[in-house]
This record gives C-alpha cells, structure tokens and sequence, in this order.
C-alpha cells in the first residue's frame, strides 16, 4: 500500500480489525528522504515526505491508541532521526518533519502517563539500508563515517520502547553529534552539516 495516499492509515486499520487482530505494539518506520537546497528540490516529493512522516504517522496513532488505552497496556514506536534536534540545511523539510515526529511522540506519551501505554521515538543517525541510497547520499560523508548497522540500531529501539523510554538516541556517536549542536553555534553547525550531506 501507498503510505502516502490519503486514508492510507484508516485502511490499515480497517485491514488489522478485519483479520481479528488486537494490536499491542505498533512500529511507524516507513520514511524516504529527499535532499537537496530548498529552491531547487521537488515540492510533491516534500509534500509526500511530510504526508508519510507526519500526517501518517500521526493517522495511525489516532487509529490504534484507543484500543491500546482500552486495553491497559501497548507500545509504539515512532522512527525520527538525529535530524529531530538538529535544522539541517539541504535537508530542511526532512529534518522537519523529524523534528514533528519527536515532538507530537513526547507530547502524546506524557498524556498516556499512567494508562499502560506508551510513545517511544528512535532517532538513529546514518544506518546501513537502501535509505542512503534511494536518497542519493550513500556516498556523502555522513554515510561513510559512523555508519550503524541496522540490527543493532533496531535492538536499541526494542529495548526503549519495552521500557517504555520516552525517546532514545542510537549511538554514542549520534549522541555527541546531538549535544553538539546544543553548544556549537549554529554559523559553525549549519556549514558542517552542509558539508557532511554533500554526496
């Protein structure tokens, strides 16, 4: 299924109540990245990301958290990346959207504080997948420096979201790469990040 349809999150819904599922936990991982300076990208490719990531994600947690609430107990995992804390230039919608992700996932777990149910989000920096490469920047230098295999990015996730963490960074070097940007100003962040995205 297109993830990027409109109603796409109500039909997998449907299609889960239909085969007489009860869902426990729940994984939003789907995600594309298109890079590039702003003025020049492509707006229906941005529109689809903020569609797919955001309005998606967003879609199928108002689907299938109130049964989990009903149900005193579920986890879900929402995918944001070390671009949830950081404004990337050359990569400023996807980023965004990442940065939405973190954000509504924090908000929504601190209302469910008591009810069993939780919102993890795993923001993983570059992991070895076909995302680098349908993107066009499996040869930029953040994909060629640090790069985390997926098995074990995806053991970190598992474990924050059966302990129910509010959200988890993958990597101790992604973590620095995150604190960093905290102190380091941004007329120094912004040039470094242009220049590790570059392919």
């Amino acid at each position: 299924m297109d993830l990027a349809e409109n109603g796409a999150a109500q039909k997998v819904f449907e299609t889960v109540n239909n085969k007489g599922l009860s869902v426990q936990i729940l994984i939003n991982n789907a995600g594309f990245n298109h890079v590039g300076h702003f003025i020049h990208t492509d707006l229906q490719e941005e529109k689809d990301m903020i569609t797919l990531h955001a309005t998606f994600t967003t879609e199928m947690m108002k689907c299938f958290l109130p049964d989990m609430v009903g149900n005193g107990y579920g986890r879900v995992l929402n995918l944001g990346s070390t671009g949830s804390y950081i404004p990337c230039p050359h990569n400023a919608v996807y980023a965004a959207t990442k940065a939405y992700i973190l954000s509504v996932s924090k908000g929504i777990n601190a209302e469910l504080n008591g009810t069993g149910v939780s919102v993890t989000t795993l923001c993983p920096g570059a992991t070895n997948t076909e995302f680098s490469r349908k993107a066009g920047i499996d040869k930029s230098l953040l994909f060629s420096l640090f790069v985390m295999k997926p098995d074990t990015v995806a053991n970190i996730g598992y474990k924050a979201l059966m302990k129910g963490k509010t959200s988890v960074i993958a990597g101790m070097y992604n973590k620095l790469l995150v604190f960093s940007s905290k102190i380091i100003p941004s007329f120094i962040m912004n040039p470094l990040t242009k220049k590790i995205l570059k392919a």
